[in-house]
């Protein structure tokens, strides 16, 4: 299949300056400044930012998703971009790197916006932000990341160009840079730029914690599983049998909790019918990533040594979490007394039918 050029390719170009209230007048002998979006600009990725959106507006999205991704990752982001509409005003911006790129356009340098997420996401960040004076993003089955990146900006920019990325994918980009401008706390991605020959310079990026982890993951639900099923344990005469079965549920149960604990977040960040909650200091694709894993080995568990039942209401108590994770404050009390009684089924479950066995 024949593709067009870089040069040819109608990804838009949204030139800023007539609308920009500041007195910028760029110097063309500069090299451009451009920046990436995803993990550098923010500190997220709008392709899980647009599934999360997506998801909760429609349960069918991962469905959905997956038919587009049939037609390459840049149909997959124009398809999410469209089903996810996000507020731009409520992603987790890099402070320093907005900084950085206003500084150094009040000095005369002109500012790119380069991202593989899709174009109309693109503008409407930079207008947001307002430090841009050129935007491109993908579009038209063109996915620019890596070496379709770094050709289009060799050809975009011939004068030359400083490049602020984040990843791996990001050092097929440096090499045609002036300079290099990393944005990532890992050393060995700085060692491998350092190697380029280049000028370098770091930023810095935020980095999730142990403590991070464990509060994302969600402890007040394990201890609400914890007080539903320790009092079985001393209130029911019970079988070893009895015991490992109602252990093995606690573990599947609390497994499931805990990707509904990431999710909820995620599904919240983007809706207006609740209070935001505070961004994951966790990234975005970890997150997802781990929701997904957690919530699988728990059903699975369930599966494997506990009654069908059982792994119904598991499945249930999950799912009645992430389904009213945008409801109002009324809604989502009364579910959760919902919740605390399928718990206790689970518990009871556990123990009765192992104890027929």
């Amino acid at each position: 299949m024949h593709e067009r050029s870089p040069e040819r390719q109608s990804l838009s170009v949204r030139h800023r300056s007539d609308t920009d209230n500041s007195s910028h007048a760029p110097d063309p002998a500069q090299p451009v400044l451009v920046a990436d979006l995803d993990g550098t600009l923010i500190h997220s990725d709008m392709l899980y930012e647009t599934f999360w959106a997506a998801l909760a507006n429609d349960w069918r999205t991962p469905f959905i998703a997956f038919g587009a991704l049939l037609g390459g990752r840049a149909a997959l982001k124009q398809r999410l971009a469209t089903l996810g509409p996000v507020d731009v005003k409520a992603l987790p911006y890099n402070d320093e790197v907005v900084q950085y790129i206003t500084q150094r356009r009040a000095q005369g340098v002109k500012t790119a916006l380069v991202t593989a997420s899709d174009q109309k996401l693109a503008e409407k960040i930079a207008e947001f932000q307002g430090i841009f004076d050129i935007v491109h993003g993908s579009g038209e089955g063109i996915n620019l990341k890596g070496s379709r990146k770094a050709e289009f900006l060799s050809e975009a920019f011939p004068q030359g160009f400083s490049y602020m990325g984040d990843s791996v994918a990001d050092l097929k980009v440096w090499p045609k840079a002036s300079k290099a401008i990393t944005v990532t706390t890992s050393q060995k991605l700085r060692t491998q730029v350092e190697k380029l020959g280049c000028e370098v310079e770091h930023l810095s990026a935020r980095q999730s914690s142990v403590a991070d982890w464990v509060m994302a993951l969600g402890p007040r639900e394990w201890g609400l599983n914890l007080l539903v099923f320790v009092p079985l344990l001393f209130a029911l005469p019970l079988s070893s049998q009895a015991i490992w079965g109602l252990m093995i549920s606690y573990l599947a149960l609390s497994l499931v909790t805990s990707g509904e604990a990431l999710a909820r977040p995620l599904l919240q960040r983007q809706s207006p019918a609740v209070e935001r909650p505070p961004m994951h200091t966790i990234p975005i694709f970890e997150a997802t990533f781990v929701c997904f894993l957690l919530t699988a080995l728990g059903v699975a568990v369930a599966a494997f040594f506990s009654a069908p039942l059982v792994v119904v209401l598991i499945v249930l108590i999950g799912a009645v979490g992430v389904l009213t994770a945008n409801k109002s404050v009324q809604i989502s009390f009364s579910f959760g007394i919902l919740r605390n009684l399928l718990r206790f089924a689970v518990g009871l479950l556990s123990v009765g039918s192992l104890q027929l066995m």
